[in-house]
């Protein structure tokens, strides 16, 4: 537009790419991918500008396509040099995740106390693409967030001497076939002077939508999946798809985790892949008949549905989702709803066919699982509660799981999701269970002849290396290059608080950084000698708390996982949890059965205290990480019940002489330095709440 209202009388000439086209359509329909009119002018801006510029800074929000738009490229000036172009030659990649590794190990550095020097990523690289004797391209690709702390050395290398200059004096010429590719979200932290030696494609991923990994994405399901079946798949996404993320965008729907519409899609489809294992044996699908095909292909995507776009909802806005599901399941799109929520006409369209069999209307859609059997079932995850083993007399207490409905759905959710190689992200408060259930989930419902488990638990202190040793050490050399788990076998590694790691000065953590290098490319680079390992076999499954905004993630990693909210108990499974619990430790104890009663006196009144502290009790400024959890909660309930005392004289006095020291203990150790601020919130829930003979007021 500028060269435009500059020369308004010029015609430029249209570069002769139409070979190109023709390969890069090529290249996309081999790889599966959707080449529309957006993504091939995008690939055509990469090309131009890798023909112009050293150094190309791809830019965008996840689910644009960058990291396609390049291979694909990659792969057309392959065709293109077979095809005998003279100017088109294939393409050699190196590919570093600048921040998952330190500017030592990038560029190189002395070590402190020899003073040995010792080369980096970076150097090693150049040499061997300086060195190199063939006319192929060489791309080196950072794909990573772009910062002052590492690019700011980059400068003679992208300007006209291209030179990398390295702090052991060693200058290194870059070789004229050589470009720098940067993929990364956004340019924020870069400096002018970086800026303006790249070029800059944006690829914006509203513009690309989510329709087009829809379409891909019906060519991999099982060949008994005939074209009507296909079709049907389809129009179900785009229907229920397109009118929740509406909901979910713009109106007052709540995420507790932050989500991306592309990201819910393909959450989608990853569960409904889960469910096609049948389909691909032949004796099963010919015992079915079109009816039942049908029914199931609905049941599946239903199921899909609820768990993947309404999946990090929090309790509130579940119920809202289900009213909206609900509404999409009737023949006619009811008008009350579409008024309530202030829906679009076009979105609010009614199916061409009735729905053979939906999820039952009590309830919420999030109460029920479905069972592909015939024309398929839904039944309540409670029912599976029927059938639960009571807790084993000689457990120790910290090992307790008391069984709800909310653990059943958690299992059950792992266990389709884990077997099928699907990676999970738990996201929900502190004390819900996300440890908890995973843990024993790892450890006792998982083939550990198949599978080997791996734990961490990211810090504000974790770095990537202790990260990058810790796995490795767990890791055996299948071959020169190659790690894994041992043949035949999965290594299943769980983090926990992976959002937890410290921020560096713009933002990134290398150590989120490391794990996003492994799920997006399955390589590292070695410690030692720097030269890139393939990591094989590993999956993952990880926990996040998300009531800190200061411990975010970068949506580059978030995006690549389903994303399963864990919602604070209500009241009701509260009580039942802890009850139990109490009522555990009576029996194993030894008391007396008239002892029970006041096992739901108990719980009520440490619920009511709990649900008053949060009310009344709230963080300072200057204290802002004292809140109280569900492991507050816990405390007490272990407290009053291991320090009863085991006669009915005493136990009155005694019950509440511990239920009100324990609180105190719970109460007062944070707040210690405003005591004084908080005795009258606690007197009147004293006088509010519990009516004992202990005074909470005195406590101060």
């Amino acid at each position: 537009m500028i060269l435009t209202d500059l020369f308004p009388n010029v015609v430029p000439a249209k570069p002769n790419n139409d070979n190109l086209q023709r390969f890069i359509n090529e290249a996309c329909h081999s790889a599966n991918l959707q080449c529309n009119a957006f993504f091939l002018e995008k690939v055509l801006q990469i090309y131009e500008m890798l023909s112009v510029r050293q150094g190309v800074a791809i830019i965008g929000k996840p689910f644009g396509g960058k990291t396609s738009a390049y291979r694909v490229l990659s792969e057309a000036l392959f065709m293109l040099e077979d095809l005998g172009e003279s100017s088109k030659h294939k393409v050699e990649m190196t590919i570093i995740n600048p921040k998952s590794i330190t500017s030592g190990q990038l560029y190189g550095q002395f070590d402190p106390i020899s003073c040995e020097w010792s080369d980096g990523i970076l150097p090693v690289s150049y040499r061997q693409f300086a060195s190199s004797t063939n006319n192929n391209r060489k791309w080196l690709i950072f794909d990573g967030p772009i910062d002052s702390v590492w690019i700011e050395n980059m400068n003679t290398v992208l300007d006209s001497s291209r030179k990398l200059c390295i702090m052991s004096g060693e200058v290194i010429q870059l070789s004229p076939t050589t470009n720098l590719i940067f993929e990364a979200m956004d340019l924020m932290a870069a400096s002018p002077a970086v800026v303006s030696r790249c070029g800059i494609v944006y690829i914006e991923p509203s513009h690309l939508g989510w329709e087009c990994l829809v379409m891909s994405w019906l060519h991999t399901l099982p060949a008994a999946l005939n074209g009507n079946h296909k079709n049907i798949v389809k129009n179900l996404i785009l229907r229920f798809s397109s009118l929740l993320i509406y909901w979910l965008r713009n109106r007052d729907a709540k995420e507790i985790f932050p989500t991306q519409d592309a990201s819910l899609v393909i959450a989608l489809m990853n569960f409904f892949e889960c469910f096609m294992d049948d389909f691909n044996n032949e004796k099963y699908v010919e015992t079915l008949t079109e009816l039942d095909i049908r029914a199931q292909i609905e049941g599946v995507f239903f199921f899909s549905c609820i768990w993947s776009i309404g999946g990090a909802l929090d309790t509130d806005s579940r119920g809202k989702f289900s009213i909206i599901f609900h509404a999409l399941l009737s023949r006619s799109f009811p008008d009350n709803v579409k008024n309530n929520f202030l829906f679009p006409e076009n979105l609010c369209c009614s199916p061409s066919k009735p729905y053979i069999y939906t999820p039952p209307d009590q309830g919420t859609v999030f109460d029920f699982k479905f069972l592909k059997e015939g024309k398929g079932k839904w039944k309540l995850w409670s029912e599976e509660l029927t059938s639960t083993p009571s807790i084993p007399r000689d457990i120790p207490v910290n090992q307790i799981i008391v069984m709800t409905a909310e653990t059943v759905r958690c299992n059950a959710l792992m266990q389709l999701l884990l077997i099928h190689e699907k990676p999970l992200l738990w996201v929900g408060p502190t004390g819900t269970g996300k440890s908890v259930y995973t843990i024993n989930f790892l450890l006792k419902k998982i083939d550990l002849e198949k599978y080997r488990p791996v734990f961490l638990n990211f810090s504000p202190q974790t770095t990537a290396k202790q990260v990058q040793d810790l796995i490795m050490s767990r890791l055996d050399k299948r071959r020169k290059g190659v790690y894994g788990p041992a043949l035949g076998k999965k290594c299943i590694l769980f983090i926990d608080d992976v959002n937890m790691p410290n921020e560096e000065a713009y933002g990134a953590k290398p150590p989120v950084e490391l794990m996003r290098q492994l799920i997006d490319h399955n390589m590292w680079f070695e410690q030692k000698d720097m030269i890139p390992v393939k990591i094989l076999d590993v999956q993952l499954i990880a926990a996040v708390n998300p009531t800190n905004p200061e411990t975010s993630i970068t949506p580059r990693f978030s995006r690549h996982f389903n994303i399963v909210a864990i919602n604070e108990f209500s009241d009701q499974v509260m009580v039942a949890i802890y009850s139990k619990i109490m009522l555990w430790h009576l029996d194993t104890r030894g008391f007396s059965k008239e002892f029970d009663p006041c096992i739901e006196q108990i719980v009520s009144a440490t619920l009511a205290f709990y649900k008053a502290c949060l009310l009344n009790l709230r963080p300072t400024p200057s204290k802002v990480h004292y809140m109280f959890n569900l492991r507050d909660f816990a405390k007490v309930i272990q407290t009053v019940s291991f320090r009863m005392g085991r006669t009915s004289e005493t136990r009155e006095k005694d019950l509440n002489r511990k239920f009100c020291f324990k609180w105190r203990g719970c109460v007062s150790e944070p707040w210690t330095f405003a005591i004084g601020q908080w005795a009258s919130a606690a007197s009147v829930l004293d006088n509010s709440l519990l009516g004992l003979d202990i005074g909470i007021c005195n406590w101060f």
